[in-house]
């Protein structure tokens, strides 16, 4: 999974239109190892395709290593909490964070993914949240569907 992150991500500097979606896609390479392994597997898939992106797609690499990569670790275990309102208010407090330190400490990644709304960060903030609302709905389905569906079937032979 390590090496598909790093493939995606470097894909992701290579087509221009779909940046943010190829590394998102390389965040869930990173859940599969934590649906199937645990925490501690997807820091490790994280730690080691961290290094590989940043050596080989910088400009990219960015978004994988400030979100995308260690979300899916930090959503499995405030899941652990199974108190809703607390689950949510973890999962945007960490978004929120990635999100304001990649629009104050690396303002170029916010104007190369969307040029035209880069200075208009109340816009762009709403935006964000409710994308990653999304995100994150999206991606406990598709874990779910992979753990009650695929792994089974993967298991078997």
């Amino acid at each position: 999974m390590t090496a598909v992150t790093v493939v995606l991500v470097y894909l992701a500097q290579i087509v221009p239109t779909m940046k943010l979606s190829l590394v998102a896609i390389a965040g869930v390479a990173a859940a599969l190892i934590v649906a199937e392994h645990g925490p501690v597997y997807g820091m490790l898939c994280y730690a080691a395709s961290s290094v590989l992106v940043m050596l080989l797609s910088p400009a990219s690499g960015w978004l994988y290593v400030a979100f995308f990569g260690w979300y899916p670790t930090v959503k499995c275990l405030v899941e652990r909490i199974n108190r809703l309102a607390i689950e949510w208010i973890c999962k945007l407090a960490a978004f929120n964070a990635a999100f304001l330190l990649l629009w104050f400490l690396l303002p170029a990644i916010f104007a190369e993914i969307v040029p035209k709304l880069a200075n208009v960060f109340g816009i762009l903030f709403l935006a964000g949240n409710v994308a990653f609302v999304v995100f994150d709905i999206g991606l406990s389905r598709l874990l779910t569907y992979y753990i009650r569906v695929i792994l089974p079937k993967i298991q078997k032979k």
